[in-house]
């Protein structure tokens, strides 16, 4: 009996993340995979599907200049070629800035706490401290710097607040996630709890949203 040819599947990312592996592994059961890494010369012509797991914190740890060439080549793929993509290249850049981030879950009605640039942010009187500090063009924030008031956020040096944002802390339990497929998403709250020492999420099974994304 003639083996049916597998589709095949371009891995934009790195497989050295628990969930990337787990994901590889899954994915090799059921398609050919080509794992496209970030410091790599493969040559990309086509592909069935891409996935795209480039996360914004891979800019400090391989050359921006590379980077930037890998996510015009996933552009051209999905736009030009038409192939089908998960996490898509302006899906990239969304996470990348919080700023814009704020700016299109507020556009599209979802819970999103609210986000400032640190920019003239006296003339902000709509602040309310206590608020967050994190790097605007960023990931996952491993330290979170608290700011209870006016007179503490002033003592920052400019060139440092040009790269951050302030959010508002939320004392809080529940959280909202949004999950999106294509255009498509969907919006839930979550529990947080800790559990020997970490951070756990309890899924509410109420759905605030269904509907599509407008960029």
């Amino acid at each position: 009996m003639k083996q049916k040819k597998l589709k095949e599947i371009y891995y934009f990312g790195e497989n050295r993340d628990i969930s990337d592996k787990w994901l590889i592994k899954i994915l090799k059961d059921h398609f050919r995979v080509t794992i496209i890494k970030p410091d790599a010369n493969k040559i990309i012509n086509n592909s069935d599907y891409i996935i795209n797991r480039l996360y914004v914190s891979i800019y400090k740890r391989y050359s921006k200049k590379k980077i930037n060439e890998l996510l015009i080549k996933i552009n051209e793929l999905e736009k030009i070629k038409d192939i089908n993509t998960i996490n898509s290249v302006a899906g990239f850049f969304l996470e990348y800035d919080r700023i814009k981030q704020y700016k299109f879950f507020n556009f599209n009605k979802i819970p999103f706490v609210s986000t400032k640039s640190l920019i003239n942010i006296k003339n902000n009187k709509s602040l309310k401290f206590p608020i967050i500090l994190k790097n605007n063009h960023s990931g996952r924030n491993r330290k979170l710097e608290i700011i209870d008031n006016f007179f503490d956020l002033d003592k920052i040096p400019s060139s440092i607040k040009k790269e951050k944002v302030a959010q508002e802390f939320i004392n809080n339990k529940v959280c909202y996630r949004t999950e999106f497929i294509g255009n498509n998403l969907l919006t839930f709250p979550q529990e947080i709890y800790i559990k020997n020492n970490e951070l756990k999420f309890r899924q509410i099974p109420v759905i605030i949203k269904i509907g599509r994304a407008h960029v």
